[in-house]
C-alpha cells in the first residue's frame, strides 16, 4: 500500500481567473525551490496545482508556475491528452502556511530514489516533481506518480517531457525529485548536499568533454545506461552455467518419466 501526505488549503494560494490572489495572499507568500533555466537560477518560479473538469471527467496535475512579462502568475501543465496548457488563472500555487508566522519553508525536494513515501505531498495519487536535466542546466516543476515511477512536465520551451524508471532508471533515480514535507525534528539538520552528475569519458579519451554545456538532455548517455545494467548483474554470474543447470534438471525429469513409459 502506498502512503502519502495531503496538505491542507492553508498551504495553497489560489490564483483567480482574473489573475488576482484569493484571501489576501501576495507573491511573498509563494514558495520557491531553485528552478533553473539556461544554467541560471530563476526567480518567481513556483510549484503549481491545476484542477479541471470536462466531458471526460475530473483531471488534476502538478505543474510549473511563473511570472510572465506582464507581472501575472501563470502556469504550465500537461493536460489529459499529454499536451501543454498555459493558463494565467484557475490554479493554485504552493505557499507558506497562512495560519503560521513561520518563515521556514516546510517542504523540500528529494531524489526519487530517496523519497519517503509517507512524507510525499500527494493528491489523487500524484506528487509534485522537480525534473533536472542531465547537465544540471535546466530544472522545472512537474508531476510524478511514485507508484508507477514516472514523471512529466513542460520545459521552458513548452515541450512536454516524460521520464520513467522503466525506460531510464539512472536518470529517474538521480534527476527526478519528489516534494516532501519536512518534519519538525528535521529543521535543524544540515542540508543535503546535492552532487552533480559525472559522465566518465571513454577509455583513451580522458580529455574529451563530457557534454556541451549548452545541450539539454532528459536522459543519460548510452554508456552510463549500459554500465548501470551491467552493475545490476549478480557477481560472478555466468549465464551459460544457468542454462546448463536448467538442461540437467530437465533431463533428470525426462529420465524419471521414461521409467514408467
Amino acid at each position: 500500500m502506498l502512503f502519502s501526505l495531503k496538505i491542507g488549503e492553508e498551504y495553497w494560494t489560489t490564483v483567480n481567473h482574473d489573475g488576482t490572489f484569493r484571501n489576501g495572499r501576495t507573491i511573498d507568500d509563494l514558495l520557491t525551490f531553485g528552478a533553473i533555466h539556461n544554467n541560471a537560477e530563476m526567480k518567481n518560479e513556483y510549484v503549481a496545482y491545476w484542477i479541471t473538469v470536462d466531458h471526460r471527467g475530473h483531471y488534476e496535475t502538478f505543474g510549473h508556475a511563473f511570472m510572465d512579462e506582464r507581472g501575472r502568475i501563470c502556469g504550465r501543465f500537461v493536460d489529459i491528452d499529454s499536451n501543454m496548457v498555459t493558463t494565467c488563472g484557475g490554479f493554485r500555487v504552493l505557499s507558506r502556511n497562512r495560519n503560521s508566522l513561520s518563515t521556514v519553508n516546510p517542504f523540500r525536494f528529494v531524489k526519487a530514489k530517496n523519497v519517503n513515501q509517507r512524507k510525499a505531498v500527494d493528491y489523487r495519487g500524484k506528487q509534485a516533481a522537480k525534473v533536472v536535466s542531465w547537465q544540471n542546466n535546466e530544472a522545472w516543476f512537474g508531476c510524478a506518480q511514485i507508484l508507477h515511477r514516472t514523471a512529466q512536465g513542460c520545459d521552458y520551451d513548452g515541450k512536454v517531457i516524460k521520464v520513467s524508471f522503466a525506460s531510464d532508471p539512472v536518470f529517474f533515480n538521480s534527476n527526478v525529485y519528489i516534494l516532501e514535507v519536512i518534519t519538525s525534528d528535521e529543521f535543524e539538520e544540515e542540508p543535503i548536499e546535492e552532487t552533480t552528475n559525472e559522465i566518465l569519458p571513454a577509455p583513451g579519451q580522458s580529455d574529451r568533454p563530457a557534454f556541451d554545456e549548452n545541450e539539454v538532455w532528459y536522459h543519460v548517455p548510452d554508456d552510463t545506461q549500459n554500465n548501470y545494467f551491467i552493475s545490476r548483474r549478480a557477481p560472478n554470474f555466468q549465464p551459460w552455467k544457468f542454462f546448463q543447470n536448467r538442461r540437467k534438471r530437465r533431463g533428470h525429469s525426462h529420465r524419471r518419466l521414461s521409467k514408467y513409459s
